[in-house]
């Protein structure tokens, strides 16, 4: 999983703009570009993201129950979908 956040260099170590949703001790890799370096339409987008997230539980709790009310009125039929045993289980 790829996943880009902005931040700043304090006392020799990164400050994210957000809290990161990690668990403790989870070991990633952090690549450093110069703002100048970044995509202007990808700054604007973690800026949008940013300005949307929900930031408390109660707003994630009712963006959970709005999402779940759109996709319960847009559903896939599944009786549409048939597939063969070979390609419920691929082999190699």
């Amino acid at each position: 999983m790829k996943t880009e956040f902005t931040g700043i260099i304090s006392n020799g170590g990164v400050s994210f703009d957000v809290p990161l949703t990690l668990p403790e001790q989870t070991r990633v890799i952090v690549t450093v570009a110069e703002p100048k370096q970044l995509d202007a339409d990808s700054q604007t987008a973690k800026q949008l993201e940013l300005a949307l997230a929900p930031k408390t539980k109660e707003q994630r709790i009712a963006a959970m129950k709005e999402f779940l009310e759109i996709s319960s009125r847009t559903r896939i039929p599944l009786s549409d979908l048939k597939f063969t045993r070979d390609e419920l289980y691929e082999r190699d």
